[in-house]
């Protein structure tokens, strides 16, 4: 595994030199899971592409070809193929997470759902509610 990744320019990061480049370098989180897997759950700040849109969209990670570009998927084998792509692309910083988003659950990282976000929002834009006293039963 490590001598493909070499091979092609790839770099198999664990999951601290991941929180590591994603703070120090601010590195485009492209999320290549479908639709559905990421709304269940995806890293903040995550983009959304499915390998499957992939060759399409391309272009929109980064205007700059240093930039660097974290591939996420669910196991870490599907990222290593779409890290292949996006490097062959002109993209010189191209690294995937070893073990994919099973690993970052498995180490209790946070994950972003589309109903927490939902919550969020809605938490935002409504009245709050008075609190009430609770009143005791007699026993």
């Amino acid at each position: 595994f490590q001598r493909f990744t070499k091979a092609s320019g790839v770099k198999a990061l664990s999951l601290v030199e991941t929180t590591l480049k994603m703070k120090q370098k601010k590195a485009v989180i492209l999320d290549i899971r479908g639709s559905e897997a990421f709304s269940k759950g995806h890293i903040a700040q995550s983009k959304s592409i499915p390998e499957t849109e992939l060759d399409t969209k391309l272009k929109t990670l980064s205007k700059t070809p240093d930039a660097p570009i974290l591939v996420i998927c669910q196991t870490g084998v599907s990222s290593l193929s779409a890290a292949r792509k996006i490097r062959k692309s002109g993209y010189l910083d191209v690294s995937i997470l070893q073990g994919g988003i099973q690993t970052w659950i498995k180490e209790g990282l946070p994950l972003v759902t589309e109903a927490s976000s939902a919550r969020k929002t809605a938490q935002n834009t409504k009245p709050k509610k008075q609190k009430t006293e609770k009143q005791e039963m007699p026993s």
